[in-house]
């Protein structure tokens, strides 16, 4: 990022002859600083943009000595952009999708993985992270951390088959928050009962997986 200081050592000085004072120089550097010092351009051009589109017209202006010209072109200085608008209606849904998956089932940290599966003391977190790893768990990401659905499990908290099988399935189609929604909507293969709450019929919920065309949200 180029800084509104260094950003004088980019335009070139006016040269002898020119008709552009040192001070003239001077004056329309620190005008251009403080435009950014102010924040006044700070939500329309970053300084490494204002720089690089408008050091040019600099050159020319200071060498034909043009120096009011390009104070006034740099305090209406704006890039042709639009704003692009926030979809509230879109926000609002996924919001309420991630409270669905969230609240519809217990979740387990990586480190309660491992304590619940009783291995190493020093290092819990590493089970449900290899396991992952192998395929045999997805987990979410919420507030910086990795969440296990607490159905992925027996009651020796070991991966069941089904998840692996239905991961296998669904492959790089769904990341783990669309497959985290398909386990927790009613399902039309399954009679409209949910995925997650069908981890004794294995087999139903790896076919209706491999036809999830037919899945709604519930």
């Amino acid at each position: 990022m180029v800084s509104p200081a260094k950003s004088r050592d980019l335009i070139d000085k006016p040269k002898p002859g020119s008709g552009v004072s040192g001070d003239d120089y001077a004056d329309m550097i620190k005008t251009i600083e403080k435009m950014f010092d102010s924040g006044q351009m700070a939500h329309s051009i970053s300084v490494r943009d204002f720089v690089m589109e408008v050091v040019p017209l600099f050159r020319q202006s200071i060498h034909d000595g043009r120096i009011e010209e390009l104070k006034r072109a740099a305090k209406v200085y704006r890039p042709s952009v639009e704003i692009r608008s926030v979809d509230t209606q879109l926000m609002e849904m996924q919001k309420n999708a991630a409270e669905a998956i969230l609240q519809g089932s217990e979740w387990l940290s990586a480190i309660q993985v491992g304590e619940l599966a009783q291995r190493s003391a020093s290092n819990p977190a590493a089970l449900a992270n290899r396991w992952k790893k192998e395929g045999k768990l997805f987990s979410i990401s919420w507030r910086g951390k990795d969440w296990y659905p607490r159905y992925a499990f027996d009651d020796v908290i070991q991966p069941r088959r089904v998840i692996a099988e239905v991961i296998e399935v669904f492959g790089t189609e769904m990341d783990p928050w669309r497959i985290a929604a398909w386990f927790e909507s009613s399902n039309a293969w399954l009679g409209g009962s949910k995925p997650r709450d069908l981890m004794n019929e294995p087999e139903r919920v790896v076919a209706a997986a491999r036809r999830k065309g037919g899945w709604r949200h519930g």
